[in-house]
């Protein structure tokens, strides 16, 4: 027979999995606070000063939109012409 092993808890760590917190939900007020190329427009909706893209205004939206290939191109496109001003 073969021999098993037995494992022994060590002192200080746990024998459970550490789950990670769950990140707080962001609000889009929240963020729209720290990114200056998105705004209102008068009929509610989400609009990017970058692209003029609007889209309704929610955070999946939001989130949609900046890992989008325009709104990357945009975003380097204004870092450029920011350097020669």
């Amino acid at each position: 027979m073969k021999a098993q092993k037995k494992q022994q808890a060590q002192p200080g760590k746990s024998s459970k999995p550490v789950q990670a917190k769950p990140a707080k939900a962001e609000t889009l007020e929240s963020i729209l606070k720290r990114d200056k190329n998105f705004e209102y427009t008068e009929n509610g909706k989400l609009r990017c000063k970058l692209t003029n893209h609007e889209m309704p205004a929610t955070v999946e939206n939001y989130k949609a939109h900046i890992s989008s290939k325009s709104y990357k191109r945009a975003q380097e496109n204004s870092y450029n012409i920011e350097e020669y001003q």
